[in-house]
């Protein structure tokens, strides 16, 4: 069982679906959105990127609490489990320190 974070999306990936998003729920083109909504996408990275490292720590208190109660014995509960929480500590900082007012300028 692998998990291979290099199927993430990119930064750039995300930002591109943070427009299309956006541009969908304001009914307004991509171009509008990128131009004159640049602290709303920031906003919503940064917040994606935090919830991001919840997900990473959910994820691994499941697995801990499955290696004690599940039957399944194909799947590598703490092998999942290990490298979700290495994943949380690789991002932690990058994703603590965003805020929207950070990445203003790079959106």
């Amino acid at each position: 069982m692998g998990l291979d974070f290099d199927y993430y999306p990119t930064r750039e990936q995300q930002l591109s679906f943070l427009h299309a998003y956006l541009s969908e729920f304001h009914g307004e083109s991509e171009e509008t959105v990128k131009s004159k909504r640049g602290a709303e996408v920031a906003a919503l990275y940064a917040r994606i990127g935090k919830y991001s490292l919840v997900s990473h720590l959910l994820w691994y208190a499941w697995t801990r609490s499955q290696v004690r109660i599940s039957h399944i014995e194909y799947f590598d509960y703490l092998k999942y489990g290990d490298t979700r929480l290495a994943r949380y500590w690789a991002t932690r900082d990058a994703m603590l320190a965003l805020s929207h007012k950070e990445t203003v300028q790079f959106v």
